[in-house]
C-alpha cells in the first residue's frame, strides 16, 4: 500500500461524520454494489469466492464506504456466506438479491433443470435468466428466491439486480415486496448471452410494463420501482469502441468503471473519467455504481478497487459525491421524482487523447447522444422510448441461449455503418461545417448546446418534446435498413418498423431524399425533431 493511500483512510475516518453534512444535498450518486456468486465450475477456485467477498467488504470499511451486497440463489445456500455476513455486515451494509437462475432455485421450485445437471450456474439465458420462463414460473422462482432469503436474514430485501431482468418479473416483485430499487447491467452489443441496446443511456429511470429497457411515459403503464443502469459506462469510447484507439487499451475495449477493465486498472485514468460524470454541467443526477462480481477473483480487481477508492475518497471529502446503498438511492428517486427526470451527461475531458467530446440527453420520451470529433458535429444515436414496444419475451418464454432487449432506433451509427468492416458507409446525423466555440448548458429539463459552423451561430436545444436545432445550417441525415427495422423518407419526416412495431418521427425542415438518406434544411432558422409524438 502506498502511503497515500494509508494517508486517505486516516482521513477518511477523521472526517466520516462531516462528510455527511458536506453531501447530503449533492446529486452525483455512487453506489457500491458487488454481487455474490456461490459456485465456480473448478472446485479448487472455490475459496476464492468468499475471499473476494471478504476483501470486498474490508475495504469498504476501511474506507467508511457504504454499500450493497446482492446475493444469488446459489451463495444463500452455502452457510460460511450467510454467517459472514451476519457477521460483518452493520448497518452501512444492506444485502439484497442478485436474480440469476441456478440449479438449485429451479430444483426448489419443482421445476425441471435445462442446463448440465454437474452445471450449477449457467450464463446462457436459456436457462440462466427469468425470461426463459413462463410468467407463472416467473413468479414461482422470484417467491423463492425472497422466502429463502427471509429464511435466512430474517427479512425480505429492498434491493434486486441482475444483468438481464424482465418487466413482468420487476413489476410482480416491485407490487408484492414493495422493492425500492432495481439494477441491470449497462448499454452492450453482443455481449456474453445478451444485448441491451437502446436504453436510457445511465441515471436512472421508471420502466414501463412492457418493456424494463423503455421507460414509462404515463402512471398508468410504469413500474413504480426506479431501476439504475450499472457499471459506470463511458460516454464517449464504449458507444462506438471499435471506431476509436486510445494508449489504454487493456484485454479487450471494454470501457466501463470496472475495477477490472481498462479504466480501473491505469490510476492516472480513473479521476479523468469521473470529470465526465461529476461536472457543472449534469442536469438533473448522475450516477455511476462501483463493485465487481466475486467471481472476478480479488487478485483481478484488487488494484483496479483501491485505484477508484483513492479517488472516490477525495471527491467526498469535497463535497462532490454521496456515497449511499442501492435502497437509499431508491428512495430518493422516489421522492424527488413521479416520473423519469431529463438527464445528461457531458464528456468534455477526452482521457483517451483523442480530442473528442460527448453529449447524451436522456428523458421519459428518447435518448440522444452526439459527438464532436475532427472538428465536426455528430447526432450519432437517437432512440425512441414508447412504452407500448413490448419486450420481445414479456410473455413467450425465450428459448434461445441469446437475447435482445431495444427500443424504438431513429440515428444508429452503430448497428447501421459498415465503415469498420471494409464498407465506406457510416451512418448518422451529420452537420455541415467545422465546429468551434461550443458551450453547454442546462436549465430545468433541458440541455443546450451552442456552437459556430464554420461562421454560422447555432443552438442545439434538446427539451423533452425533441431536438430543436436553431440557426441556418442543414443536416445530412445518413441511414441503412435492417433486417428488422425499416425506414421510409415522407415530406414531413420519417416513418420506421422495427420488429413490426410502426411509428413516424415528425421534422420540421425542408427535406431532400437522397441516395441512402436524406438532407435536412433548417425551414425559417430551424429544424427540428419532434420525440413526443
Amino acid at each position: 500500500m502506498t502511503l497515500l493511500f494509508w494517508s486517505n483512510v486516516i482521513t477518511a475516518k477523521k472526517k466520516k461524520r462531516g462528510n455527511k453534512k458536506m453531501t447530503r444535498n449533492c446529486n452525483n450518486i455512487v453506489n457500491i454494489i458487488n454481487f455474490v456468486r456461490g459456485w465456480t465450475p473448478k472446485k479448487e477456485d472455490d475459496w476464492q469466492l468468499l475471499n473476494t467477498v471478504k476483501e470486498e467488504m474490508g475495504l469498504m470499511k476501511r474506507f467508511n464506504f457504504p454499500g450493497t451486497f446482492l446475493l444469488q440463489y446459489d451463495a444463500l445456500k452455502r452457510d460460511e456466506y450467510i454467517d459472514y455476513f451476519k457477521k460483518e455486515a452493520d448497518d452501512s451494509i444492506e444485502l439484497g438479491i442478485w436474480i440469476e437462475v441456478v440449479q438449485p432455485l429451479v430444483k426448489a421450485c419443482g421445476l425441471k433443470w435445462r442446463g448440465k445437471e454437474e452445471v450449477i450456474w449457467d450464463w446462457h439465458i436459456n436457462p440462466g435468466f427469468l425470461m426463459s420462463y413462463t410468467q407463472k414460473e416467473r413468479e414461482l422462482l422470484c417467491d423463492e428466491q425472497m422466502r429463502y432469503f427471509k429464511e435466512r436474514f430474517g427479512y425480505y430485501p429492498e434491493t434486486v439486480g441482475s444483468w438481464l431482468l424482465d418487466s413482468y418479473s420487476m413489476e410482480y416483485l416491485s407490487k408484492k415486496y414493495d422493492i425500492k430499487a432495481f439494477c441491470i447491467c449497462r448499454e452492450q452489443l453482443r455481449v456474453d448471452a445478451y444485448t441491451l441496446c437502446g436504453g436510457y443511456y445511465n441515471q436512472g429511470y421508471y420502466p414501463s410494463k412492457y418493456n424494463m429497457l423503455c421507460p414509462a411515459q404515463t402512471e398508468e403503464n410504469m413500474i413504480k420501482t426506479p431501476v439504475f443502469r450499472m457499471l459506470g459506462i463511458d460516454p464517449i469510447y464504449e458507444y462506438d469502441k471499435l471506431r476509436y484507439k486510445n494508449q489504454y487499451e487493456y484485454k479487450h475495449p471494454i470501457y466501463t468503471f470496472e475495477p477490472d477493465w481498462t479504466v480501473g486498472r491505469n490510476k492516472e485514468l480513473v479521476g479523468e473519467f469521473l470529470k465526465n460524470y461529476f461536472n457543472d454541467n449534469v442536469l438533473g443526477f448522475s450516477y455511476i455504481q462501483v463493485g465487481q462480481e466475486n467471481s472476478f477473483w480479488w487478485y483481478g480487481i484488487e488494484s483496479g478497487w483501491n485505484n477508484e477508492a483513492e479517488v472516490l475518497v477525495d471527491l467526498r471529502e469535497k463535497g462532490t459525491i454521496r456515497m449511499e446503498k442501492l435502497s437509499e438511492s431508491g428512495e430518493w428517486f422516489k421522492k424527488t421524482y413521479s416520473m423519469t427526470p431529463a438527464t445528461s451527461i457531458c464528456a468534455q475531458n477526452d482521457w483517451g487523447g483523442n480530442n473528442l467530446q460527448a453529449f447524451w440527453y436522456n428523458c421519459k420520451n428518447y435518448r440522444c447522444g452526439v459527438i464532436v470529433e475532427n472538428d465536426k458535429l455528430i447526432i450519432r444515436d437517437i432512440y425512441k422510448f414508447d412504452e407500448r414496444y413490448k419486450e420481445a419475451h414479456y410473455s413467450v418464454p425465450e428459448m434461445e441461449s441469446v437475447t435482445v432487449y431495444d427500443n424504438l432506433s431513429v440515428v444508429d451509427s452503430i448497428l447501421q455503418s459498415n465503415d469498420l468492416d471494409g464498407g465506406n458507409r457510416r451512418c448518422g446525423m451529420f452537420f455541415d461545417g467545422c465546429v468551434s466555440g461550443l458551450k453547454i448548458s442546462e436549465e430545468g429539463s433541458e440541455m443546450t448546446i451552442e456552437a459556430k459552423l464554420d461562421n454560422e451561430k447555432i443552438c442545439i436545444r434538446f427539451t423533452q418534446k425533441g431536438v430543436e436545432v436553431r440557426g441556418n445550417t442543414k443536416i445530412l441525415y445518413k441511414y441503412s435498413e435492417l433486417d428488422n427495422t425499416k425506414i421510409k423518407c415522407e415530406k414531413d419526416g420519417f416513418s420506421f418498423a422495427h420488429n413490426g412495431f410502426e411509428y413516424f418521427v415528425p421534422i420540421t425542415a425542408d427535406i431532400e431524399e437522397m441516395k441512402d438518406g436524406a438532407m435536412l434544411k433548417s425551414r425559417d432558422d430551424t429544424i427540428f425533431i419532434d420525440m413526443e409524438v
